[in-house]
Formats: structure tokens, sequence, C-alpha cells
């Protein structure tokens, strides 16, 4: 079981925009606890602690657990989901660390240029749906029509991985691409 807390050297930084580029990196052991600060509000916390629990929730295909989440109320720079200003497009961005082939330190980061909610809001973007859309960035998912899955047959719109999200959206359900990617990538 490996605990990504403190103390871990960082080496590539890679944005989720280019993560077509980075697939394959991965957490090194499973079952893995990645610890996350986060200081949003407390209503916005649940929403990313419900992202969390969502891909928590996969099994391995025997069984075994993955790479499971929890937020912390330690506060390092390592593993974090916070604010930050950049353009509106995209609305969340993922950076990851890697270190001889293995992903050690992530960081989600929601833009401040838009409007955000906790659940579907006109004009405002769902929280939890682009974190839990972001972890999947960080178990090492790619977009659903990047990795020439299934999306191709018409299930990209569904997917938490699809590459598109509107305002007054809802997307938290794991659909089976979601989910047999995650597996197989552990």
């Amino acid at each position: 079981m490996c605990w990504i807390t403190v103390g871990v050297s960082w080496t590539t930084a890679v944005n989720s925009s280019d993560i077509r580029n980075y697939l394959g990196f991965r957490w090194e052991t499973t079952p893995c606890i990645v610890m996350w600060n986060c200081d949003y509000e407390t209503d916005q916390r649940e929403a990313v602690r419900a992202a969390m629990s969502e891909w928590n929730g996969v099994a391995d295909t025997d069984g075994s657990g993955l790479v499971a989440s929890y937020l912390t109320n330690y506060v390092d720079s390592l593993n974090e989901v916070n604010w930050a200003y950049f353009k509106s497009s995209p609305i969340a961005r993922t950076r990851f660390n890697i270190v001889d082939g293995y992903i050690v330190d992530a960081t989600i980061s929601l833009t401040l240029m838009v409007d955000w909610s906790v659940g579907a809001t006109a004009g405002a973007y769902d929280i939890q749906s682009a974190v839990q859309h972001e972890l999947g960035h960080v178990l090492g998912i790619a977009h659903c029509h990047e990795s020439g899955g299934p999306c191709s047959l018409g299930s990209c719109p569904n997917n938490v991985m699809s590459p598109t999200f509107g305002t007054n959206q809802v997307r938290t359900t794991l659909t089976s691409y979601d989910i047999t990617t995650y597996q197989s990538i552990y």
C-alpha cells in the first residue's frame, strides 16, 4: 500500500490536456491511498468527497482495492483540489508529477473564471462532476475519444470521462467505459 503524503520528489508536470501523450502512467502500487488537501466551503468539500467516493467504489476485477482518495485537514503542497485563475476553457485542469514512470502527486484546479454550484444550476458548472472527471485523469484515464475505446459507439456523452461538459449538467454516474478503463490500468 502506498501513502502519498509528504517528502516525495517530483519531476515532470503533465496537464490533462496532454494526457493522451502520457497514457500508461499510474500510481505505483495498489491498493493505494491518496490523501487530498481541499480548502473549499463545506458543501463544496462534500461534493469533492462524493466524487472521490464514486471512484473509490470501483474494485479491481478480482475484487481487490484500487486507488482510494480521501480528504484530509493536513495541509501540505501535495495532492490538492483548489481554485485557480486561468481561462474559462478548460474549466478544470489536472497536473500530476511523474517519478520513475509513476504518479506521485497531483493537483486538480477549477477555474474561478466561471460560476460553480453543487448540483445542477442554470449558468453554473457542477463541482462534483468536474472533480470526478479530473480524478479520472489522476487515475490515468484519458478522455474517452482519445483512447480509441467504446466512445466511438456514441456512449461518450454519458461517460464521466467525456471531454465536454456544460452548465446546469450533472454527470457523476460511472459508465462501463469509465469503470473498465480504470480497472484495465491497474
